[in-house]
């Protein structure tokens, strides 16, 4: 039987700790591979997984247990990345700040861009989509792959990931627009698209 993350929360919070292994165990891989693609390495997103359990059992009590579970995991994720960035040498911080891009541009025509699901039909375009994705994330801009990450392998909407990465919505659809634009560009390079 599956539980809901609200009640391993609130089960974990009254001691059983067999519950926070359940959600290590449900979000494991999702963090993992968030990690990993954004830092290309297996050891550096292993450090970064574990570190974001360990926050997340540090800090559970001040979860929200209104908001989404995953969105707030994810955020945690995000946050241990820039951490890592930091420590790089040779990693501009400011790649992977929010609200801004690389010109201080943070008002653009494109923020109004309509958040739209995909219908049935497009379902194997979709399949396509991740799998060429997948294959230029390595050639991709730091700030770029994050936002095209949790946008289309987590699956999230702008709005959680606006809550990830503490950017206002329109600040968000801009960046997605901007990097699909770059990934666009990438893919004709590539004679791809």
């Amino acid at each position: 039987m599956e539980h809901s993350d609200n009640r391993l929360i609130a089960e974990c919070l009254a001691g059983d700790n067999r519950s926070f292994d359940l959600l290590i165990r449900k979000y494991m891989t999702m963090v993992y591979a968030l990690a990993y693609r954004l830092t290309g390495s297996a050891v550096d997103a292993e450090d970064i997984t574990q570190e974001v359990f360990v926050k997340a059992w540090k800090h559970l009590k001040s979860f929200d247990q209104k908001r989404n579970f995953k969105a707030w995991l994810l955020g945690i994720t995000h946050h241990a990345a820039i951490d890592f960035f930091r420590k790089r040498k040779d990693f501009r911080f400011s790649d992977l700040a929010a609200g801004t891009d690389e010109s201080g541009d943070t008002t653009n025509p494109e923020n109004d861009i309509p958040d739209t699901e995909l219908l049935p039909d497009r379902l194997a375009e979709q399949a396509l989509a991740r799998n060429l994705l997948e294959s230029v994330l390595p050639d991709l801009d730091p700030r770029d792959r994050e936002i095209l990450l949790l946008r289309y392998t987590e699956e999230l909407t702008f709005e959680d990931i606006g809550k990830v990465l503490k950017s206002p919505l329109n600040t968000v659809k801009s960046r997605h627009r901007r990097a699909l634009i770059r990934l666009r560009g990438l893919l004709h390079q590539k004679g791809i698209a």
